[in-house]
């Protein structure tokens, strides 16, 4: 009794000790997902600093101009969204589509094409030409409305501003000034369904009543008078109509004679008006405008914009000289077309190209004002018809705003660093200087004008060095910081979610532990005291800090890990040359893919491949496991092959609204036959994924309900085609309708029926409406294409389980007070296959339909069944939702195949982080500041789009867990247990250690304990126990400690009948009239023959009588009476009426020879009811075997092998023999049977799911 109690208690203790683990280890992980989201969000943030870093300084003095102005006002034109070749060639008749503009260039002034800088938006393009730098992209997440510049313009210096136009961009730059009249109209007017030049007129209707008041307000006038004068009108009938019906559009190409009969008109107003000639004008436009009617990134379409200036002060046009600036690098880094294409039919005149920024002091100098403090822009001299004394003192003007800036960042930074490293080209600027006065003063203007440029071109050199200056450091500490990370995930991975860490740690553990961790902490703490006191010292931001304290942190909890760390190089060290191999292999396998990914980022093409390959393989592969008669293999390679087809298809989606329709039939197709399957299949290969609950469901109607919605969509989106393909409005009640859809489409998949296959279809359909109405072409087929691929995945996972000859089970049994896993199974080297896969669908369901460009430059028309009315915010989060819905729906499968393989869900997100960290590290090292923008641009997209995605996919997991959470792997009823259970012996292992393997060790280790030790006892069951559990009687056998020496006799079947013994004759057949058992379990059973029978005469009865599952079970030779008792319990029941009784032994002897295991097989369904444990140190399994495996012995039925790393499954009798015989050198010397008992009460088995 007090054994007992002291067990019982040992058990308590170890329960309560895994509780508290558990709750540690919840805690712990809720703080790492924490952590990891602030780390990547601050991270992500390190390349604002680094290469986005505000160019804005405050401080400088203006330069005041030492020239005449050449006018008193200028007017400036922005058509927002004007792309320059739409602008300057003709049309399909010959005549050009801006005559006025036109007769300027050929007449009056000069031309060229403004060169934008990406992002190609409205507000950096008004920022550069307005201002004269480029707004670091930062500044765009700042929005649009309502929110005024922070720095100086042209606006500021002039005496007055008048200004018309959108509401989103004429008051950032006017409502913060005094000095300025203007006006916006409300954001209602601007609607896609309409013809958007409209908005134009309006524009030019504001200026030309201000101008009518005139007549009437003399103080206004007066003002109007006045010289330094600017007149700012912003057009954007453009850029909406480019939106709503593309630049090719007759409605566009129209707008493009709208704004050159603006542009005349003003021309003729002002001139009437003022009659001095002292009026210069400039018409450009802030980006251009892509063919599929968006805007953003670096293409040419969209950085080409026109420039026409003319008026006072600016040169006439002049014929194409040898002079040309064809050789003029421009912020894209490529030079422009020469020459000039033939289709604008301006090759006989000089063209002059500039940067957009360039615009800002070519404005200056026209009105004789300081050019913006800010501002980066180099004049140019073609387009000022000045003299060459006021030319160079323009350029000197030009260089000395440019030249403050740099001297106003070096003395920053010289004030704030402890160690500072001028820019040595500009030691000596002051002598420069000196030297162009001198210039100027002899009259020597060409050589001032060269000096004075070279010098500008070394104060933005240095504006640029200043600007990167710790980029050394930061770059450093980022690194240091994402290696930390993945260390520490890759730490907590191994030491929560493997076997290794527990056994390792056991070995390695001292009693000085705490005490280390915290000098490991404290020094941890020093060193970050000591950085931040260096970086305060040095005034830096406060994101240093935040940068250095986390790369700190990080590694302060590595290092406290060191002692794991140790344990851990000194277990791989001593492991065998093919774990070393298998590992290799695994990470070679693993930077492949990852490396795939990165490439992908550049060229999409490369998934055609990836998929024509993957259709392949897993078609050999599946053709290896299961009938090519499934379906699965060429289910698995056409799912594959059709998904490589889009990312042959060009990013920039065209218009087919037909094949959105019936993209909208195809995907109803798919769910019926998914439906028909989750029903209607049975099999080995289907059971866990498929439904097969008999009882009826809540909502029985609920997929029917789905595919009359998913038909829905389709209809609306062909009558809100039509609306908008005959310029109408689209009506509020289709609006109304379509918003309806989407968000009741997207809550039904909650109320379906929790089987995998069930749930995932449901999420499939209820996703699609919404994704057609949000689709104008191949997407939407896509969309069904990826759905087919993410079944196929599950099909293979599923098939892998069911079909692997070996099969890794639940979880290492040793170590478990350890490592405590919250839920499923430890991992094993082979789930790496999982992540990577995931990492490959997300991925895809991005770059399948589009590119990064696609991030910047969308297609506006997908969102016009939701809304017409111009709503930036609104339209984006429309657009965003829709790239989240396919990797929402990769997500969703990525959760129920860890289901579906048992593997703990944290593990696997866990390791897709740290798969996406060795990605974000690639695209880190790859980042450039030099070459062309788009390319710096797109390197540095790369870097922040994957870090991003490290934030995003733990909220999409979050997300998708609404759907997924309650997913059921083989939620099955009584009859589909059986059939389970009736299948192969691999499905009643994986079976028994959810919950009965554990009640079976129970039963035996509450006998052992009951049963006092009777070395005298040599024939009689110690004991015969009956354990009742819910739908479940336990019969365990327990024998007295035998010497195994000369016990493996068999006694063959002939002589138990001779010995009036025939109780297994029933076993024998012609094939095989005769079989051995062991001699010494047959005594066991004969002794204590009454009361087995007994024994059986009741079980019988409870099996016949109710619905209780017979688990039969013994330990060492007991079980070897347990086996023996099994089949004799076999014989007696009807098997078609009643469940099967299944036994499961522990650390059992073989009871038999070949002959035995052929007479159990007769039996299709005898085998898996047999499974039998066995330790691989436990000497009393293999005692019957020898070396030479010459022993007559035979197992049957299924053996779960197990060892500190792990356990595994085996049905094959040779590989049985083989893997005993080759750990027999492991077990220790042969004992007692029962001291084997030893070995399994070190397991700690798996708690019921």
């Amino acid at each position: 009794m007090a054994e007992e109690n002291n067990a019982a208690e040992g058990s308590n203790g170890r329960a309560s000790t895994r509780r508290r683990r558990r709750t540690w280890l919840k805690r712990k992980e809720k703080w790492l997902v924490v952590l990891g989201v602030v780390l990547h969000a601050v991270y992500m943030l390190s390349i604002f600093d680094i290469y986005f870093k505000s160019p804005i300084v405050h401080g400088m003095d203006p330069v005041t101009p030492r020239f005449s102005a050449p006018a008193k006002r200028f007017v400036l034109l922005v058509a927002d969204g004007l792309r320059a070749d739409k602008f300057f060639e003709s049309d399909s008749d010959g005549n050009f589509r801006a005559p006025f503009l036109r007769s300027v260039m050929i007449e009056k002034g000069r031309w060229g094409v403004s060169h934008a800088r990406p992002p190609t938006e409205s507000r950096p393009g008004h920022v550069a030409i307005i201002a004269g730098f480029y707004e670091d992209p930062s500044a765009v997440t700042k929005g649009w409305k309502a929110n005024p510049v922070e720095f100086d313009s042209v606006f500021n210096r002039s005496r007055h501003t008048f200004s018309y136009g959108s509401p989103d961009i004429v008051p950032i730059f006017c409502a913060a000034l005094p000095h300025t009249t203007w006006n916006s109209y409300p954001h209602e007017f601007e609607d896609f369904a309409t013809d958007a030049s409209f908005l134009d007129e309006w524009s030019f209707d504001q200026f030309q009543s201000l101008l009518n008041r005139s007549k009437e307000d003399q103080k206004l006038k007066e003002l109007l008078l006045q010289d330094n004068l600017v007149v700012f009108l912003h057009l954007l009938g453009c850029d909406s109509n480019g939106h709503a019906h593309r630049p090719f559009s007759s409605i566009y190409l129209n707008n493009v004679a709208v704004v050159d009969s603006i542009a005349e008109r003003v021309y003729n107003l002002l001139e009437d008006y003022y009659k001095d000639n002292r009026t210069a004008y400039v018409f450009t436009a802030d980006h251009g405008m892509h063919d599929k009617g968006s805007h953003g990134d670096g293409h040419p379409s969209n950085t080409d914009t026109p420039l026409v200036v003319w008026g006072a002060g600016v040169k006439h046009p002049k014929p194409v000289s040898n002079h040309s600036d064809c050789s003029f690098r421009f912020v894209d880094d490529h030079m422009h077309d020469a020459p000039t294409p033939k289709e604008w039919g301006l090759h006989g005149i000089e063209r002059v190209d500039v940067n957009q920024a360039d615009i800002a002091p070519l404005m200056s100098t026209l009105l004789g004002l300081p050019g913006p403090v800010n501002s980066v822009g180099s004049l140019p001299l073609d387009y000022i018809d000045m003299s060459k004394e006021d030319e160079v003192e323009a350029v000197v003007a030009n260089t000395k705003q440019i030249l403050n800036q740099f001297l106003r960042k070096s003395q920053t930074k010289e004030a704030n660093s402890l160690y500072f490293k001028p820019f040595k080209p500009l030691d000596d600027y002051s002598s420069l200087l000196d030297q162009i006065e001198d210039l100027i003063s002899n009259r020597d203007y060409e050589t001032a004008r060269k000096l004075s440029e070279d010098l500008r071109d070394l104060a933005l050199k240095g504006l640029h060095y200043f600007q990167t200056y710790d980029w050394l450091m930061l770059m450093t500490v980022i690194i240091l910081g994402y290696i930390g990370w993945m260390t520490y995930i890759l730490l907590h991975v191994l030491q929560s979610y493997t076997p290794l860490a527990g056994y390792m740690f056991r070995k390695e553990q001292t009693d000085h532990q705490t005490d280390n961790t915290r000098k490991v902490q404290l020094c941890g703490c020093l060193f970050l005291g000591l950085l931040s006191i260096v970086l305060f010292m040095e005034r830096s931001p406060p994101l240093y800090h935040a940068y250095t304290s986390m790369t700190v942190f990080l590694w302060t909890q590595i290092f406290s890990e060191y002692r794991f760390i140790k344990a851990l190089w000194k277990e791989l060290y001593g492991r065998r040359i093919n774990y070393f191999v298998k590992i290799l292999a695994t990470g070679a396998f693993s930077v492949f893919i990852l490396e795939f990914l990165v490439n992908s980022f550049t060229e999409r093409k490369l998934y055609t491949w990836c998929f024509l390959v993957s259709g392949v393989v897993s078609f050999l592969y599946l053709l290896k496991l299961i009938p090519w008669r499934s379906g699965i293999p060429i289910f698995a390679c056409a799912a594959c092959w059709f998904l490589s087809v889009f990312t042959l298809m060009p990013a920039e989606i065209p218009d087919n609204n037909r094949l959105v329709i019936w993209s909208g039939v195809m995907i109803i197709m798919i769910g019926v036959a998914a439906r028909l399957l989750d029903l209607r299949t049975e099999g080995r290969y289907w059971l866990s994924i498929c439904n097969h609950d008999k009882k009826k469901p809540k909502f029985p109607m609920l997929f029917q309900l789905q595919a009359l919605l998913v038909g829905l969509s389709s209809v609306m989106v062909s009558i809100s085609t039509s609306h908008r393909t005959e310029n109408q409005e689209l009506l509020a009640l289709h609006q109304i309708i379509n918003w309806s859809i989407a968000g009741f489409s997207m809550v039904l998949p909650l109320f379906s029926e929790n089987g995998l296959l069930s749930r995932l279809t449901s999420i499939f359909l209820g996703f699609a409406p919404t994704f057609l109405l949000l689709s104008i072409g191949y997407e939407a087929v896509f969309y069904g294409a990826l759905a087919l691929v993410l079944i196929s995945w599950i099909l293979v996972e599923n098939t892998l389980i069911y079909s692997s000859k070996v099969r890794r089970l639940s979880s290492s049994f040793s170590g478990m007070e350890e490592n405590v896993i919250l839920d499923g199974r430890y991992l094993q080297l082979s789930d790496v296959r999982i992540p990577l896969i995931f990492m490959v669908l997300f991925n895809v369901a991005f770059f399948g339909t589009g590119n990064f460009a696609s991030i910047a430059s969308f297609e506006i028309s997908s969102v016009y069944r939701f809304i017409t009315v111009f709503s930036p915010f609104l339209m984006a989060a429309l657009l965003i939702f829709k790239l989240f819905i396919p990797f929402l729906l990769v997500i969703c499968v990525f959760s129920a195949i860890t289901k579906l393989n048992r593997l703990p869900r944290l593990a696997c997100y866990f390791l897709v982080i740290l798969f996406s960290d060795v990605m974000t590290m690639h695209f880190f090292f790859l980042v450039r500041n030099t070459g062309s923008w788009m390319e710096i641009g797109n390197s540095i997209s790369h870097f922040g789009i994957m870090s991003a995605q490290v934030v995003f996919v733990l909220l999409l997991f979050a997300l998708t867990n609404i759907y997924t959470k309650d997913i059921d792997i083989g939620s099955v009823d009584r009859s589909s247990r059986k059939a389970i259970i009736s299948t192969a012996g691999l499905e009643l292992a994986y079976l028994l250690v959810t919950s009965l393997l554990r009640q079976s060790w129970d039963a035996v280790q509450k006998q052992k304990i009951r049963t006092a030790a009777d070395p005298n006892a040599q024939m009689a069951l110690y004991d015969i126990s009956e354990t009742k559990h819910p739908n479940t009687t336990i019969i365990s056998f327990l024998t007295p400690p035998v010497t195994l020496q000369d016990q493996q006799a068999r006694i063959p079947s002939t002589t138990l009948k001779d010995t009036k013994f025939p109780l297994f004759e029933f076993l024998c057949n012609k094939g095989t009239p005769n079989f051995s058992v062991n001699e010494l379990a047959i005594n066991f059973f004969a002794v204590n023959f009454n009361i087995l029978n007994q024994l059986l005469t009741n079980l019988v009865d409870i099996s016949s009588n109710s619905d209780s599952l017979i688990l039969i079970t013994g330990h060492s030779f007991g079980g070897c009476v347990a086996t023996l008792f099994t089949l004799w319990l076999l014989q007696s029941l009807d098997l078609s009426k009643v469940k099967r009784p299944l036994c499961i032994t522990f650390g059992s002897p073989l009871i038999g020879d070949g002959n035995l295991r052929q007479c159990v097989l007769q039996f299709s369904k005898w085998s898996s009811c047999f499974l039998n444990v066995a330790s691989i140190n436990d000497p009393v399994p293999k005692v019957f075997l020898t070396a030479s495996q010459a022993s007559d012995y035979k197992p049957f039925g299924t053996f779960l092998l197990c060892s500190a790393s792990g356990c595994s499954c085996f049905e094959d009798p040779n590989a049985i023999l083989q893997l005993l015989v080759e750990t027999s050198s492991q077990s220790a010397q042969i004992q007692g049977p029962n001291s084997g008992i030893q070995q399994y009460s070190t397991f700690d088995l798996p708690v019921p799911l």
